[in-house]
């Protein structure tokens, strides 16, 4: 079987449904239903008719209330598919044909001086003005819908028979239209030079609907309900923020029992630090205390407890691994262990990141070490220039 092109139109329940070009291969055997793709852009949907894509299980099914044409080739296809948005006599190539052959009669125009012919005349000119606005119209509604059509999906109750009601079933209760927001329009010229054609009354509905007057009425059981709530949440916020002012504000200090003055300045007073945090419950009390000091990021906090722990001319001594230039093994310390947790104390991170902050800071440490010498130069250069 022959892959073609089909232009269609699908099935709506309010009137005529929008158009498009399919693969036959992507209707159902009877011709009546179609399986269209899940795509979202022109592009993907161009090069599905180009490349003939066949229907998949998970197509979506839509109902086909007439097929315009049936072409071979895509670009003529396409310039049909423009034509049946403005014409809904298409045919397929092979009646296309047909219809050249046969030969077209034209009926003798004859002219007669008469009131009659003048009637008539004014009769057509009507009729051709009401035929040019309802092209326009059309022209218009296929411009502004877009070039990929989307047809809405088929819900089985609105082709049931239970599901359509009559206007009479449907009553007030629907509707739901208060008698001062209705009003009746008055008949207009066309109705009066008609009196035969009964035309509906048009009503204008209020501008708010049922649930925005529903929801202005404090006598409402739900905003009456959501009003309680809000009250409560307000009670619960001003209590959590009077506990949380009246709690006391913890301020660590230093263990009296530290061997040595922080920041440690030699490699002595490191070793004994390093023999005091063996002791688990030392380490305890000087992660408090360096949780203590603040600080936001992660860097900011570990550059600050390092710089409260380890003087800037120690920190040149060491690394993170110690392989270099004869340096000590910062891994390997107690202090690490310190460092880490105060960090985490304070902020909400890994520990892979503080390792990661440790290491920088140990890898600027004689750079940060020069330049506060300098800055220290300078301090007491003025100060002697000003004695």
């Amino acid at each position: 079987m022959s892959t073609t092109y089909l232009g269609i139109q699908f099935e709506e329940q309010d009137g005529p449904g929008s158009i498009a070009l399919i693969i036959n291969n992507w209707l159902t055997p009877r011709k009546k239903e179609v399986f269209w793709p899940p795509y979202k852009t022109q592009f993907t949907f161009n090069r599905a008719l180009e490349k003939k894509e066949s229907a998949q299980k998970n197509w979506t099914l839509y109902k086909v209330s007439r097929i315009f044409f049936e072409c071979d080739n895509l670009v003529k296809a396409r310039e049909k598919l423009k034509q049946a948005e403005f014409s809904s006599d298409l045919q397929s190539d092979a009646e296309e044909t047909l219809e050249r052959r046969k030969r077209k009669i034209v009926s003798k125009r004859r002219l007669y001086e008469s009131d009659e012919d003048d009637l008539e005349c004014r009769k057509t000119k009507i009729v051709s003005s009401d035929t040019s606005t309802n092209n326009s119209d059309e022209e218009n509604s296929t411009r502004t819908g877009g070039f990929i059509p989307r047809p809405p999906k088929l819900d089985k109750r609105l082709f049931s028979d239970k599901s359509r009601k009559t206007p009479s079933a449907c009553g007030a209760e629907s509707l739901n239209i208060n008698a001062e927001s209705t009003t009746v329009e008055p008949s207009t010229s066309s109705e009066a030079a008609f009196p035969a054609q009964s035309t509906p009354s048009i009503l204008s509905y209020s501008s708010k609907s049922s649930f925005e007057l529903a929801l202005l009425d404090p006598e409402n059981p739900v905003i009456k309900y959501l009003a309680t709530i809000k009250a409560q949440s307000d009670q619960i916020i001003n209590l959590l923020n009077k506990q949380q002012s009246a709690l006391p504000i913890t301020k660590f200090s230093l263990p009296g029992d530290l061997p040595t003055t922080l920041p440690i300045k030699t490699a002595e007073d490191f070793a004994l630090l390093e023999t005091y945090l063996e002791n688990k419950d030392h380490c305890v009390v000087l992660v408090a205390y360096l949780s203590s000091l603040g600080g936001e990021a992660v860097s900011s906090v570990t550059n600050s407890i390092l710089r409260a722990c380890v003087s800037l001319n120690l920190a040149q001594t060491f690394s993170w691994l110690g392989t270099r230039q004869q340096k000590e093994a910062f891994s390997k310390t107690n202090l690490k262990n310190v460092v880490i947790d105060a960090v985490k104390n304070s902020v909400t991170t890994t520990t892979d990141k503080v390792e990661n902050a440790i290491k920088v800071w140990l890898k600027h440490a004689p750079d940060n070490y020069k330049i506060e010498q300098k800055r220290l130069e300078k301090q007491n250069n003025g100060e002697g220039e000003v004695l």
